[in-house]
């Protein structure tokens, strides 16, 4: 969706949704606010607990990397601001829409960042773009040959960059634990899962996963309509795939049962396998023993 879909309409600063946050905690096991209260610096050292990067390269930065280029695109205000570059236009209700796209930047953008650069280990170039057009708009309000209208526009516009920021972080959060589930049904689908329970456990899982597509794709339809309801179905999405692990994990025991039982029949079936071709084998050379000698008393014979 483009940004000239998005309303045009002032938007207020939405709280990140308060599943999000704790799905986000959850999955890289550190408070929220530790996320947002630490440096880029400090949060890249940390230990990464997640798999390899699993899309195409030419839609991501090198992990690292985005830590100086969004360093250096997050202090452009704060330059301006320490140089007392202030456009006399600029009005009190331009500083507080402004604080307030810091704001949400800090208490959204950055931990929902954060959180796709350590599940990727990379980092989408899409958002890295966003992000620098959002403070390109904002310098834009600190020249000093505009007017009021004109940091109006720029303002709004870096909100509505701000609102695609959110809604493309939102599918990578999803497209993460969809990776994940698609990843375990590869593994355990050779396995006879369609029994625990009577079915009813396979059945949640497809009928979780359909819903969890359903979910996505109203989300994406919502995106022009109302992006508050947008960001909840997003949600809404990954928490049924995280809805569908939980079920695996109270399912273990009978997943593990099933692993034993494939590898039983697989293994007997082997040894079976191998036995047959043994005795196989010596059935033939019997045979053929048999035959030869008959034909050589034969020879033997019609030579007397």
């Amino acid at each position: 969706m483009s940004l000239h879909n998005i309303s045009s309409k002032r938007m207020e600063v939405c709280v990140m949704n308060k599943g999000m946050e704790k799905m986000i905690s959850r999955d890289l096991g550190m408070d929220i606010n530790t996320i947002r209260e630490s440096s880029w610096s400090d949060l890249l050292k940390r230990p990464r607990r997640t798999q390899k990067a699993f899309r195409p390269k030419n839609m991501f930065l090198v992990s690292g990397n985005i830590n100086l280029a969004q360093n250096r695109i997050m202090g452009m205000h704060a330059v301006n601001m320490r140089n007392n570059y202030r456009n006399k236009m600029l009005t009190e209700t331009h500083e507080k829409e402004i604080a307030q796209i810091y704001s949400e930047y800090q208490n959204e953008i950055k931990p929902l960042v954060y959180y796709i650069e350590r599940r990727y280990r990379k980092f989408p170039i899409s958002l890295l773009n966003g992000i620098r057009d959002v403070f390109d708009h904002i310098s834009r309000c600190y020249r000093d040959d505009v007017d009021s209208n004109y940091i109006d526009e720029n303002i709004m516009k870096a909100k509505n960059h701000f609102t695609r920021i959110k809604l493309d972080a939102y599918k990578y959060v999803y497209d993460t634990k969809q990776h994940d589930f698609a990843k375990w049904k590869r593994k355990y689908n050779k396995y006879d899962l369609q029994n625990i329970n009577d079915g009813e456990f396979w059945e949640y899982v497809l009928e979780s996963e359909d819903e969890a597509d359903k979910l996505f794709n109203e989300a994406k339809e919502q995106e022009a309509i109302d992006v508050n309801a947008s960001y909840e179905l997003f949600y809404q999405a990954s928490q049924k795939i995280d809805d569908i692990f939980q079920t695996i994990k109270d399912k273990r025991q009978y997943i593990i049962k099933a692993q034993w039982k494939y590898r039983k029949i697989t293994i007997t079936n082997q040894v079976i396998g191998f036995i047959v071709g043994i005795l196989g084998s010596i059935a033939a050379t019997f045979l053929l023993k048999v035959d030869l000698t008959k034909i050589i008393l034969w020879l033997h014979n019609l030579n007397k």
